[in-house]
Order: structure tokens, then C-alpha cells, then sequence
């Protein structure tokens, strides 16, 4: 019995854990991004109120 189909399996599922880590990363980084555009944005400035749908 051949090792070679677990292998591949094994591979496959590594490749996708990769792109997911990697996917993961640019959301997180793509927040941070989005966090800093909100709290420099002139609503927040005046004080408004956080909207209650979003919290």
C-alpha cells in the first residue's frame, strides 16, 4: 500500500492552510486600515454617536 495518495491529501490540505493564513493576515490587515480611516473620519470628530446597529 502506497503512501503517495496521503501525501498528496496531506499537500493539498497544507496549500490550503497557507492561503488561509495568508488570507486571514490581509483581512486583519485590511481592518487595522479600515480602523484608522474611521477614527480620522469628521463624523467621529463631532462626537457622533456609534450607530447601534453596528455595535
Amino acid at each position: 500500500m502506497s503512501d503517495e495518495p496521503i501525501r498528496a491529501e496531506l499537500e493539498k490540505l497544507y496549500q490550503q492552510r497557507v492561503q488561509m493564513k495568508s488570507t486571514l493576515e490581509q483581512i486583519r490587515a485590511a481592518r487595522g486600515e479600515l480602523a484608522r480611516i474611521v477614527d480620522h473620519h469628521p463624523l467621529k470628530a463631532q462626537g457622533r454617536p456609534p450607530n447601534p446597529r453596528r455595535s
